[in-house]
């Protein structure tokens, strides 16, 4: 679950909390926006219906990629240390080692490439983890997997030698990541609508190094008396502009409990009152 602190005008602070199905259909929203993009890898050489193939299990990758979530967030849960709803980045590795294991083999189900895929990106976030990298715990999960992930990548080469190169695996995985990253930016840090905002967040940059490359950045609306204190509508640019899309709108559904002390779960899971938040995403200006 993805938590952060908002306020609103006339509102005592409140967390924002965001279920981690709902970050993953988002990350599926901005990845199909960019549909056109996809198989650069393949340097044109690839037959249309056969890399479409190769797209609808990856797009099933993105939208199942945290799948290992469901049992959790069905069972609501407080931070005990600090007496909260629990954020995504405060799990013990035990409890984070079975949603990956759960969310791999989800994403499983739809092909080897999805597996694989899916397997990569826990992968990776356990290795770049300042607190799990190094557990043992996380040292054997990681074997295990590795292994699983040679075995499904062979198997989704062997199915077509041509196609299935490990270059376009490899821009599977980037796609997973980059889109990942960037809903996950939106809903952990951007500005949305209905929010009173103080800090404005700086430009953010996903993908670099990739072929996908984007600069994300908010736009702050100017003061007038023709702008309220809460943010009717946040803009963001997209620098460049890689949707296929004029513009895009991203909404997310969530909720809203007050920013205070909780005794259990089911204690805030009864405060809640649900909240819609958008974003309108756009081109920089020329």
């Amino acid at each position: 679950m993805i938590r952060r602190a908002i306020r609103r005008t006339g509102s005592e602070p409140q967390w924002l909390l965001i279920s981690q199905l709902e970050h993953a259909r988002i990350s599926t929203e901005l990845a199909e926006g960019c549909r056109a993009s996809f198989g650069y890898s393949t340097r044109g050489n690839a037959q249309d219906e056969l890399l479409e193939q190769v797209w609808q299990e990856l797009r099933l990758a993105i939208r199942h990629h945290d799948d290992g979530w469901i049992a959790w967030e069905a069972r609501p849960q407080v931070d005990t240390q600090h007496h909260r709803p629990p954020s995504f980045r405060e799990l013990p590795l035990d409890e984070s080692l079975t949603i990956w294991t759960d969310s791999i083999q989800s994403a499983f189900q739809y092909g080897p490439l999805a597996g694989w895929t899916v397997a990569q990106h826990f992968l990776a976030l356990s290795i770049s983890s300042e607190s799990y990298a190094d557990d043992p715990r996380a040292v054997t999960w990681r074997a295990e997997t590795t292994n699983r992930c040679g075995d499904w990548l062979s198997q989704w080469q062997s199915a077509n030698p041509r196609l299935h190169t490990p270059e376009l695996a490899a821009e599977a995985l980037v796609w997973l990541q980059l889109f990942d990253v960037f809903s996950l930016w939106l809903c952990s840090i951007c500005p949305g609508s209905g929010e009173n905002v103080a800090n404005w967040p700086e430009a953010y940059n996903v993908g670099e190094t990739t072929e996908l490359a984007m600069q994300l950045q908010p736009s702050k609306p100017e003061d007038s008396a023709d702008h309220p204190a809460d943010v009717l509508q946040c803009n963001v640019t997209v620098d460049p502009w890689r949707f296929d899309s004029a513009e895009l709108e991203i909404t997310a559904e969530g909720n809203l409990v007050p920013e205070q002390p909780y005794a259990s779960g089911q204690q805030w899971f009864e405060a809640r009152v649900p909240y819609l938040t958008r974003w309108q995403l756009g081109p920089a200006a020329v």
